[in-house]
């Protein structure tokens, strides 16, 4: 398959979440460097602070950072995603869940979720306007 061109940077603090998470990766068709950085004794004050600590060891075109409860079921998708990745300016993001501006309503209500990430037991959608591609936010999300 050739060298990796993304590394995958996660911090965990329940291992068998890790390891769910590291299975899903396995069974993805393309190649990945992951750097899973064990802070199951608190030894970062912070995921921020651990994430950061891994900087000086990526050696890939681009750098996912991820969750320790994120699955990827299609074999697909980490290839998918990292053909987004070279969609992209240096200067932009990508992420799997973000704002937007809706305009309507309280300041609070003025920005709404586009994600096609599924979550909790029932697999609900975590979107709350439909899409398809990519769609630029006003943040995003980072657990992928």
């Amino acid at each position: 398959m050739g060298e990796p061109r993304v590394t995958i940077v996660c911090c965990y603090n329940d291992l068998t979440q890790y390891q769910a998470f590291e299975n899903s990766l396995k069974g993805q068709n393309t190649e990945y460097t992951l750097l899973g950085i064990d802070n199951r004794g608190q030894k970062f004050s912070s995921c921020a602070a651990a994430l950061n600590s891994a900087a000086g060891q990526i050696e890939t075109e681009y750098v996912i950072y991820a969750h320790q409860d994120i699955a990827l079921p299609k074999p697909d998708m980490l290839a998918r995603f990292a053909a987004y990745l070279g969609l992209l300016g240096p200067e932009d993001i990508l992420g799997v869940a973000g704002a937007v501006w809706d305009g309507s309503g309280s300041a609070r209500e003025q920005t709404c979720v586009l994600s096609k990430v599924r979550h909790g037991k029932a697999l609900a959608e975590a979107g709350e306007r439909d899409y398809s591609g990519t769609a630029e936010c006003e943040t995003v999300d980072e657990c992928f």
